[in-house]
């Protein structure tokens, strides 16, 4: 299951939620004695720079030291960067197979919408049908003393007839020609082909 989000909630407890979620990574951090002299630009990136260290003691080289640290992989600036975006959006994959392996973390894509903002708008104002047949619709019943409810169709949905025998073949057909298919590469010695 593919879940998309455009624009991350503004709430203090969604963008923490979603920045949890968005798993941990590692980031080396390096840090260094410098003097700062008047005049100090603090939006020139070259005024700090690790070219500028300076000795902790005198006739000594300058050092630096470098570690790591764990941070969320979305920060809170990320998280909202990407909400701004008109075409960036989150996913999370529920699942971890195939082209999905994220282990359910939110992760940053870039994409175009899938509707118009017109018919996203007309959809989300248009109430969800209740009595109609092409609609299910399934409540728990009534409890009786047993504790059992057994569910009950509130309307009558369309008969949906089930598909004819030819496709059940020819998907059996297919599977045993998959599976054949295999099984010889598996028994052919590495090199032949």
């Amino acid at each position: 299951m593919l879940r998309a989000l455009w624009r991350a909630s503004g709430s203090l407890a969604a963008l923490k939620q979603m920045e949890e979620y968005s798993g941990e990574t590692r980031e080396r951090t390096i840090s260094w004695t410098q003097p700062i002299q008047a005049g100090f630009d603090e939006d020139n990136d070259e005024a700090l720079s690790l070219d500028r260290a300076y000795p902790k003691e005198e006739f000594q080289v300058p050092t630096a030291n470098v570690g790591e640290r764990e941070r969320s992989r979305l920060t809170r600036n990320e998280i909202l960067a990407v909400s701004a975006h008109p075409l960036r959006a989150f996913a999370r994959s529920r699942s971890d197979g195939g082209l999905t392996q994220y282990r359910g973390q939110w992760t940053a894509i870039e994409c175009e919408y899938c509707t118009t903002e017109k018919e996203y708008e007309s959809r989300s104002t248009t109430p969800l049908p209740s009595q109609h047949p092409s609609c299910v619709t399934v409540s728990a019943g009534n409890d009786d003393d047993e504790g059992d409810a057994a569910p009950v169709l509130a309307n009558d949905p369309l008969p949906v007839a089930p598909p004819p025998r030819s496709v059940d073949r020819a998907i059996a057909d297919r599977l045993q020609e998959l599976q054949d298919t295999i099984r010889t590469q598996h028994k052919e010695k590495p090199g032949e082909s």
